[in-house]
């Protein structure tokens, strides 16, 4: 059973599968690095420049990792 999946930095290819992996593994968490607001400004960038915006959720369900 997955529990957690770590998002490691804001590029597309670390997280666009986020959405469906929570899905499937619904008491999953997905956490980010403890740099969470560069972190999160990234997931923002990337989703709004998408080119498959049908196939990406538009809410990504992340929380900051708490240490490091």
């Amino acid at each position: 059973m997955l529990r957690t999946t770590y998002v490691t930095h804001g590029h597309g290819d670390h997280f666009f599968g986020l959405g469906a992996l929570l899905d499937r593994f619904p008491t999953a968490r997905g956490v980010a690095t403890a740099v969470w607001q560069a972190t999160r400004a990234g997931l923002a960038g990337q989703l709004a420049a998408s080119a498959l915006p049908e196939q990406i959720p538009e809410t990504l369900v992340t929380e900051p990792l708490q240490s490091d």
